[in-house]
């Protein structure tokens, strides 16, 4: 009899265990799965110990998953759930290229319910290396310098230098940039606070020592302080490019001028910066007669900016300024206005409502420099993206201290059903200014946000010479001419495994 109700036992476990591996199984009906390689260009050889990641476009149905490459550079995933993914790898010492040996940005791709997808390559290429040293004109070692590099950008607003990323010397004047890839970057080495370099805000009426013996500015390779000078530098995969940078104090000009009514007893400050590069900036403070001198300014075309940072409501003005030849420029007026309090409420032109990470932006789109929609002297002492208003349940929105000039409103929101939203009219008084734009100068301005929901979707499937799929290609929606200069207006996706692409929002 114990026996039989042993076996009785043994048997109503086995048929648990059973059952809750049908209920896993169950479970993972409808995952996909991936399996692949990843691969050092251009021998083929296996990347080990690489990070994988699959990010989801579509976060609310979707997930995120990562893995690590094995010895032989092989990966699995399981229990993906079905929609369009992009893929990427990551490796110390390495850039994650296409086929061509380009830098990619990932690989696109789609999982239907159940699918085994396997054999999916990614492509690694070592790292290109920068190093150096930066020293002064004497030779000794100028330590804690930023050194920085750049790629030429050609975008709407014409060519920038859009920065890559840097690093500061050490004590012996020595830096290390890698993880780059191949190709032509601009580089430049910027003087630490101790060798006047062009961050720190100087004081109004303190004698400024360098008018005699020159300063240190920023200086690009090869050795120019004029950045129309700049000349490329092209660096090699696996190998490491030496540059080194001899900084020199040159002639440089001052920048004078007023700042025009100011409230009594406000606190003001001036900045300029480079319109062609991150890299040079410069500031002063503002006097109690409302005069500033910046020193240190070399050749070049800049953005002037006059703020009171301190304010609850902050005064703001900005002109562009062209620095040329050896004679100081004088007689510049700036005069700050208040900031414009937006007010708004957001309609839908169905039923939905308005969602937990709903936004509200407005974006510059008056000025001619890179930096237009930036909000200077912000608490990070540089500026902060363009203004931003967290959308309330009812709707409404409320934007402070807007800068002045002419802004274009857009939508923004986390919310898989509103993403297809876009900004259809935005209603100040009775004109709709959604093609002109909204102009900010002072005061409060009222306006009603009407959204659509754009059925202007475009796919389609892209196929080389040989009618096959091309995974990876980039298509990009270009909008009329008359919104080219707008970036928000361009629309870009790439290829999946079955060079199938999807743009929404058009």
């Amino acid at each position: 009899m114990r026996h039989i109700i042993l076996m009785l036992v043994c048997l109503l476990v086995l048929a648990r265990q059973v059952f809750a591996q049908d209920a896993a199984t169950a479970k993972e009906t409808g995952k996909a799965s991936l399996e692949g390689r990843v691969v050092k260009e251009p021998s083929g050889e296996p990347v080990k110990k690489a990070i994988i990641e699959l990010i989801a476009e579509n976060q609310e149905e979707g997930g995120n998953y990562t893995a690590t490459s094995d010895q032989e550079g092989h990966f699995e995933i399981h229990g993906i759930e079905p929609g369009r993914y992009q893929m990427f790898a990551e490796r110390t010492g390495f850039v994650e290229v296409d086929q061509k040996r380009r830098r990619s940005r990932g690989l696109y791709l789609s999982f239907s319910a159940g699918q085994k997808l396997k054999d999916q390559t990614l492509h690694m290429l070592a790292g290109a290396i920068l190093t150096g040293r930066v020293l002064d004109e004497d030779g000794d070692p100028m330590s804690d310098a930023d050194v920085r590099i750049y790629r030429r950008r050609f975008g709407p607003k014409g060519v920038r230098l859009e920065p890559l990323g840097g690093t500061q010397t050490n004590d012996l004047g020595e830096f290390r940039i890698g993880g780059l890839l191949a190709d032509k970057y601009f580089v430049c080495a910027i003087p630490a606070v101790g060798f006047q370099n062009m961050f720190g805000v100087q004081k109004s009426g303190v004698k400024d020592a360098t008018t005699t013996q020159g300063a240190y500015v920023t200086t690009f390779y090869p050795n120019a302080t004029d950045r129309a000078q700049a000349a490329p530098i092209e660096l090699h995969a696996g190998e490491e490019t030496p540059v080194d940078f001899s900084l020199s104090r040159v002639h440089t000009v001052k920048v004078r001028g007023s700042v025009v009514g100011l409230p009594a007893n406000a606190e003001a400050a001036v900045m300029i910066r480079a319109q062609d590069s991150y890299a040079v900036m410069l500031g002063s403070e503002v006097d109690k007669q409302g005069k500033f001198e910046i020193s240190q300014v070399s050749p070049g075309l800049y953005t002037i900016i006059a703020t009171t940072p301190m304010a609850d409501s902050p005064l703001s003005a900005r002109r562009t300024i062209q620095v040329a030849g050896d004679a100081d420029m004088d007689g510049i007026v700036l005069a700050p206005l208040a900031g414009t309090l937006i007010r708004g409420k957001l309609h839908f032109d169905g039923k939905v409502k308005p969602g937990t990470y709903d936004n509200v932006v407005v974006r510059r789109i008056d000025g001619g420099d890179e930096f237009s929609d930036i909000i200077p002297f912000a608490s990070d002492g540089i500026g902060t993206l363009p203004p931003v208003a967290h959308v309330q349940p009812d709707g409404s929105f409320e934007l402070k201290d807007v800068p002045p000039g002419i802004y274009e409103v857009e939508f923004s929101s986390a919310v898989n059903a509103l993403q297809g939203y876009l900004v259809d009219s935005v209603v100040l008084r009775t004109k709709d200014v959604v093609e002109t734009g909204l102009k900010a100068n002072g005061g409060t301005l009222t306006i009603d946000v009407t959204l659509k929901a754009i059925a202007g979707e475009v796919n389609g499937a892209v196929q080389n010479k040989k009618s096959e799929p091309l995974p990876g290609a980039v298509v990009v929606a270009v909008p009329e001419e008359e919104y080219r200069k707008r970036e928000n207006r361009y629309k870009k996706s790439a290829t999946d495994q079955q060079g199938r692409f999807s743009l929404g929002g058009l």
